[in-house]
């Protein structure tokens, strides 16, 4: 993507993207209104996503965006979400 002008943003870890676009506040937001049973499909959906050990996809699949040259960042994969720990 490069070689053709474009920019390449990433990659990052799947679990760290959604992370830093907010999957976290999302999911507590969706089990605050959920039933008790729903609430833990949640919980387990969101560590099954996230997680790095053996039964998460979080370091299993890997984020990369792609833009126009003059576009510096891209949520879930600036390099200054990185340094900040986002």
């Amino acid at each position: 993507a490069e070689a053709v002008g474009a920019r390449a943003h990433g990659p990052v870890t799947q679990g760290d993207f959604l992370k830093r676009v907010g999957i976290d506040t999302r999911a507590a937001a969706l089990m605050q209104k959920a039933t008790p049973e729903v609430a833990t499909d949640i919980s387990v959906a969101l560590k099954r996503l996230t997680d790095t050990g053996r039964s998460g996809m979080g370091s299993m699949f890997k984020v990369l965006g792609i833009s126009e040259p003059r576009l510096t960042g891209l949520a879930g994969l600036s390099d200054l979400e990185k340094a900040g720990g986002n």
